[in-house]
């Protein structure tokens, strides 16, 4: 029911999802957030891409991704984040029926930006780190792995 994938940057780190659906409580889940009681990002699944432009989600949206990292041995406690939400949690394999995945796409940027080098020949140092760091493509994410 969740999906939780070490890092390859940052191999001490670890990104949690988990999706909800029928969700009755989103104003309070996001009012806890803003206060920092919810220790990780809400996101609306039905606009992903906007959810991440504003902050995550609205009073009423029924449903729910949740993203949250943990960094070494620091924990969030899943079963409190769980129990706090109102609505029936769903495989991470429903979301392409939840949200607009060609909106997604169409919204989609490279996760992997060239670093500034400093040279004078940087712009070939960059296009090849790009190429060994990036493959020189846009990293998706594919619910279904």
């Amino acid at each position: 029911m969740q999906l939780t994938h070490q890092l390859d940057l940052f191999p001490e780190c670890r990104v949690t999802l988990l999706l909800f659906k029928d969700v009755k409580n989103a104003g309070d889940l996001r009012k806890k957030a803003m206060e920092g009681a919810i220790d990780g990002a809400l996101i609306n699944p039905k606009v992903i891409s906007e959810a991440l432009k504003k902050f995550g989600i609205s009073a009423n949206d029924t449903s729910i991704l949740i993203v949250y990292i943990e960094e070494g041995e620091k924990q969030i406690n899943q079963e409190d984040l769980i129990s706090q939400v109102e609505g029936h949690q769903v495989s991470l394999k429903n979301l392409p029926d939840i949200t607009n995945i060609t909106e997604v796409k169409k919204d989609e940027k490279p996760v992997c930006k060239p670093r500034s080098l400093g040279f004078e020949d940087a712009t070939e140092d960059q296009r090849e780190y790009r190429e060994r760091e990036c493959g020189d493509r846009p990293q998706t994410f594919d619910p279904s792995a």
